[in-house]
């Protein structure tokens, strides 16, 4: 589940883009026109699943967007196998109340969500370019502005999202949990392409993404009970 505050409005969780996955034929992956953001959980369903590994392949040059592309298990061998995997994403902050939404800025990476932990320790953080979100501290509150680039003035018309800066290493440390339930999932999508590398696509992917792995503790639900 994701984080919420104590008023169980704002949501933190992780993000990918999924734009290069529109033209991947490897393996099933779901429907997704443009531009789009897919938030990772243990929720997925298999195909949200090939998806978001068919836009890290693509992203890092491991699979291009036409048929021109080796066997499933090859290019799940070759994820495993890279010496560096980054993705387009982050660290998206909702707030469920005014369905307002903070999305990564371009440039800045699923790689990079950890450094949120900057923002709870009282520290600045660089969100990425266009349309350049922010963070601006205030004595307990820390206001998450969807655009601007910390200008002194705010755009007219913008409204941030406010959480309380106590509640910030909960909320990160949830989005934390929901990225390992993801990972989770990962072995069991693997097993019916790649059965011999299929253990190794989670270790793997925690590695890059920063990631503690195993989780502890964690349970997933069994595969029969999610829909494929």
């Amino acid at each position: 589940m994701a984080a919420r505050d104590n008023a169980g409005v704002i949501i933190f969780e992780p993000v990918i883009e999924t734009v290069d996955a529109r033209e991947f034929t490897a393996w099933p992956t779901a429907t997704r026109p443009g531009l789009g953001w897919l938030a990772l959980s243990g929720d997925l369903v298999q195909a949200d699943v090939g998806t978001v590994i068919a836009a890290i392949a693509v992203y890092n040059g491991i699979a291009s967007e036409d048929d021109a592309q080796p066997s499933a298990a090859r290019l799940i061998e070759d994820i495993i196998e890279a010496e560096c995997l980054i993705a387009q994403g982050g660290l998206r902050v909702r707030d469920t109340e005014t369905d307002q939404a903070v999305n990564p800025g371009c440039c800045f990476g699923l790689e990079d969500w950890s450094q949120w932990n900057q923002v709870a320790a009282g520290q600045p953080l660089w969100l990425g370019h266009s349309p350049e979100p922010w963070v601006e501290h205030l004595e307990s509150t820390v206001r998450l502005w969807p655009s601007g680039g910390n200008r002194a003035v705010p755009s007219a018309g913008a409204s941030p999202i406010e959480i309380p800066s106590g509640d910030l290493p909960r909320l990160v440390a949830g989005a934390h949990r929901q990225f390992q339930q993801f990972l989770g999932l990962l072995e069991s999508w693997a097993l019916p392409l790649a059965a011999a590398s299929a253990p190794r696509l989670a270790p793997a992917l925690a590695t890059h993404f920063r990631v503690s792995w195993p989780a502890p503790g964690a349970a997933y639900p069994p595969v029969g009970d999610r829909h494929s």
